[in-house]
Order: structure tokens, then sequence, then C-alpha cells
């Protein structure tokens, strides 16, 4: 599991792009620019201005929803929704555990990867999932839920090393406000 989310993580990484439009706002926060990703982590602010949501397929009609940004210090940040059959995000509050294993229940599923340091992939990963303390909850407040649209939201949580040593990061303030392409 650990090698797809690092996988993801890279692609994630490749795919961002630094090119957006000063006009394209959202539509409930005329002061708020499309691209915005922003966080604290043990509270130190961290700001990706380069973000975006895409859409993954997967089986049966089921996709992944990826919200990813970079910096260019090389910190990566990536949320992923799962989301089987047809069921789609709406604007709500969602709490996601370490372990998304009882997928055929919840029909959507979370998890946020988050890399300090993408050259140095093994000691600075940090997962809300796989881990038995990790958590994030993800609070959607304006989705338009298709290819073109837009999502936008807070989230906060927390997420442990990939590196088997224990140490996590506690996620806070985190905002997001992205085109889905």
């Amino acid at each position: 599991m650990k090698n797809i989310v690092l996988l993801l993580t890279i692609l994630s990484l490749s795919m961002i792009t630094s090119c957006k439009d000063d006009d394209d706002l959202n539509p409930n926060d005329p002061d708020s620019k499309f691209g915005e990703i922003s966080f604290k982590a043990d509270g130190q602010e961290i700001r990706f201005s380069s973000g975006k949501a895409s859409f993954w397929s997967l089986f049966a009609g089921s996709e992944i929803l990826s919200l990813s940004g970079a910096t260019t210090d090389a910190k990566v940040i990536r949320i992923d929704f799962t989301i089987l059959g047809d069921t789609t995000l709406q604007d709500f509050n969602y709490n996601f555990s370490h372990n998304c294993g009882n997928l055929g229940t919840e029909r959507i599923c979370g998890f946020l990867t988050y890399n300090e340091d993408v050259l140095q992939i093994s000691q600075e990963l940090y997962f809300s999932s796989e881990v038995p303390d990790g958590n994030l909850n993800i609070e959607i407040s304006s989705i338009d839920y298709r290819s073109g649209g837009h999502i936008a939201g807070t989230f906060s949580g927390t997420v442990f090393s990939a590196a088997a040593n224990n140490d996590s990061r506690t996620i806070s303030d985190g905002k997001f406000n992205l085109k889905i392409d």
C-alpha cells in the first residue's frame, strides 16, 4: 500500500503545473484564487500555490479524486478520495480513520500523504492511513463534482512517518480551493 501511495505521490508531483488564471475565483470566496492549498504541520505554515484536483478511473465505475500540491522546496501534499460506484462527494464533513478496509460499506474513503522533502522520500513521508493512530477530517464546503468543476474546503488530522520511527505531524488549519481537471 505504501508503495502505491508513494507512486501516486510522485505522479501527482509530475502532474502539477504552475500555470493558473489569476481571474479564476472560487464562486463562494471572491478573495480566494483557485489552485491554493495551505495547512500547518506542527504549527509551521506551508502554502502550495500550484495545486490541482484530478479524477482517476478505477474498476466498475469507481474513481479516485486526488487533490495535490507541491512547493518549490520539494514539499508535496496529496489528499485522495476513493469513491465507489455511483457515490459522489458532497458538501459534508468527512472523518476518516487509519484503515479504509471496510470500503464496501463506507463507499468513500480518504487519506492524506505529506512529503516534507520529495528528494528524501524514505525519511520525510507521512501518511494518515496504514498507521494505527492516523486520522483525517475533511470538510467540503463547495463542490461542483465534475471535470471542469471545483472543490473547496478545510482539513486537519494526524499523519505518521513511513520510516518506522513513530514520528508524527499534526496537520491543522488546512484549506484547499482547486479546479477539478
